[in-house]
């Protein structure tokens, strides 16, 4: 029987191979002459056994793919829910895309805020300074205030007590008013003798 190395032919026809045509066959361990015969009985075993096994593992997970069915069916009202939802807000999408192209011309002007609050923190740093080394005047402010605030409550009581005085003084200054102008007018009329009674006092205050 012929000996083939088909590894060292380019081309050969199916015709040309015979189940009893052996074949060098490299391994792990070196080479081995298989026929042609025993290797399509090991590749066909092979498969067979592959497609058995694939068989028992599709037939054991056949109840998962009921309960996959049953879970996606029992499910699928909400995409239809979930599905209206967004149709029904969709139009909200375009309002927010506007929203957002509003925010987009604006963002130059807080950088603006942005720098002119930078530029101005240091102020705040003096402003803490400067309030917290005065604060304990303020508990001194506070101390004298509750201090005093008796007092308070003694004058709102005497001025409440007089304040019906104070109707009768306008009313007395009221009436004498028109006597002020005529006051005013005698002492104008009179006010050349002024002039005349100081030039004498001060012609005769060496006598004095």
């Amino acid at each position: 029987m012929p000996k083939k190395n088909f590894s060292t032919l380019p081309l050969i026809s199916s015709n040309d191979i015979h189940d009893s045509d052996l074949i060098l066959l490299k391994t792990l361990s070196g080479y081995d002459i298989i026929s042609v015969g025993d290797m399509k009985d090991f590749v066909v075993g092979s498969i067979v056994s592959n497609f058995t096994s694939l068989s028992v593992v599709v037939r054991d997970l056949s109840s998962s793919w009921s309960q996959a069915y049953s879970l996606l069916a029992a499910a699928s009202a909400g995409w239809i829910n979930s599905y209206t939802t967004l149709t029904a807000n969709s139009a909200a999408w375009d309002t927010t895309l506007t929203s957002i192209n509003t925010f987009s011309a604006l963002s130059a002007t807080w950088n603006n805020a942005f720098t002119l609050i930078s530029t101005n923190s240091a102020n705040w740093n003096n402003t803490q300074i400067v309030v917290t080394s005065n604060s304990s005047q303020w508990t001194s402010a506070y101390t004298l205030i509750t201090a005093n605030s008796g007092t308070w409550g003694t004058v709102y009581t005497l001025t409440t007590a007089n304040s019906a005085a104070w109707n009768s003084t306008y009313t007395t200054i009221a009436n004498n008013s028109s006597g002020w102008n005529s006051v005013y007018i005698t002492t104008l009329a009179t006010s050349a003798r002024w002039s005349s009674v100081y030039t004498t006092v001060s012609a005769n205050s060496s006598t004095w």
